[in-house]
């Protein structure tokens, strides 16, 4: 009997690629796309990814859902984290691009589209925040974005940067980007690919 049901978009880098950690995670989750009335009567805000357990118990906002997918499987347990340090920097890293650069690239596409004075300033703030993640690689000690090794965060950063970042002018300008998203696909090439249903 599988944990529960994961209701994800198949066109939202907040989620578009859990599919394929549940598959590396072996976890046997229902995964439905898109909205239908049960979604959207469990989840009213109707907002994706959003889980509920074959008990009932709902949980909403991805950095929450990864962090509970992952702890059902505890031979992954490294890609949330080991100390209490580097859960903390995995889940800033996942919080910083599901809020901060993601709600940047809905305001550019979404919002502002036919306002460009706003718009722009939407741009330089999303390019700001390819800044400071370029700048945040440059100054680690290490090839990714939390740890020594691959987390979520770093997953999660890439899909966000891969589907997100042309919006933006590209990565081609922010080395330390670039150097992490060829590690990330030669490390772990599977989540390269985007899923579409």
């Amino acid at each position: 009997m599988g944990v529960g049901i994961l209701y994800i978009h198949s066109e939202r880098a907040r989620c578009n690629w859990i599919q394929q950690l549940l598959d590396e995670l072996k976890l046997d989750v229902e995964v439905k796309y898109g909205y239908s009335p049960q979604f959207e009567k469990d989840f009213p805000l109707k907002k994706f990814p959003a889980f509920i357990s074959t008990d009932g118990w709902k949980l909403s906002e991805t950095p929450a859902i990864l962090q509970y997918l992952i702890a059902l499987s505890p031979q992954n347990e490294m890609l949330s984290g080991i100390t209490n340090k580097e859960k903390a920097k995995v889940l800033q890293w996942v919080s910083f691009f599901s809020q901060d650069f993601v709600n940047a690239i809905i305001m550019i596409v979404i919002h502002f589209k036919n306002d460009s004075d706003r718009r722009q300033g939407w741009i330089r703030i999303g390019k700001n925040f390819l800044e400071y993640v370029d700048q945040s690689l440059a100054n680690g000690c290490h090839l990714w974005l939390a740890t020594e090794y691959i987390t979520i965060a770093d997953i999660h950063a890439y899909k966000c940067l891969k589907d997100y970042a042309p919006i933006l002018g590209g990565t081609e300008k922010y080395c330390h980007i670039e150097k992490f998203m060829a590690n990330l696909e030669r490390v772990a090439p599977v989540y390269k690919d985007k899923i579409v249903r």
